[in-house]
């Protein structure tokens, strides 16, 4: 292999100028990196490195690998890019939500409205008592007023009824006991419910406030 020739010189020469890094193989396996410029000339390769030009026999060179050279910027700042975060997708679930609202709300009327016919019962219990002692009082009034017309004993009014109408009293009496019974039992029921009833109202309260803010939105 012949001998590598080395000048290097002060002189400014014309090279081809590269805007890449270069880097030269000999084949010797030396690598001279970081070559600016080269030319060839007469057999031989003219380098351009930092401080000087080197000088080889084209023979010497297996062969010559240019790179991409950016050059350097003082005001460049080199910023590490955040990695890119993929926005979590919250799945909608408003429609199951509203639905889940409206069952919880249908099951509370529903429970309501047993209730409220607990609540109509009693009612229509105390209706029908009032009804039947307002007949017995009546009867009372005009036996009792025959009695004393006669001169007898206030407690002696039934029999100054008619059979028929005594009938109707020893009738709606008996009536007016079972109404006591019934009457009484469905005002302990009722009584009993009115704690749940105020709950249940107020849980619906909050549901439909609930389901109005998901209406808006």
């Amino acid at each position: 292999m012949k001998k590598v020739l080395f000048l290097v010189v002060i002189l400014i020469m014309s090279f081809s100028g590269v805007s890449e890094s270069t880097d030269v193989y000999l084949k010797n396996g030396s690598i001279i990196k970081n070559v600016t410029a080269y030319e060839k000339v007469d057999g031989k390769v003219r380098l351009s490195i930092s401080g000087g030009i080197v000088e080889i026999s084209e023979e010497d060179v297996l062969g010559i690998e240019e790179k991409a050279l950016e050059p350097p910027r003082e005001d460049k700042i080199f910023i590490k890019p955040a990695p890119e975060i993929t926005p979590t997708v919250k799945e909608d679930n408003t429609e199951e939500k509203r639905q889940a609202l409206k069952d919880k709300l249908t099951a509370i009327e529903e429970r309501l409205n047993e209730i409220k016919n607990k609540e109509t019962e009693y009612e229509k219990l105390l209706k029908e008592y009032d009804s039947v002692r307002l007949r017995i009082e009546v009867l009372f009034q005009s036996g009792l007023k025959r009695a004393i017309a006669d001169g007898k004993d206030a407690s002696k009014w039934l029999n100054y009824l008619i059979p028929q109408e005594r009938q109707w009293v020893q009738l709606n009496t008996l009536k007016k006991d079972k109404l006591e019974k019934d009457m009484m039992n469905s005002k302990r029921e009722v009584d009993y419910l009115f704690e749940e009833k105020k709950t249940l109202l107020d849980e619906k309260k909050v549901i439909e406030d609930k389901l109005k803010e998901l209406e808006e939105d």
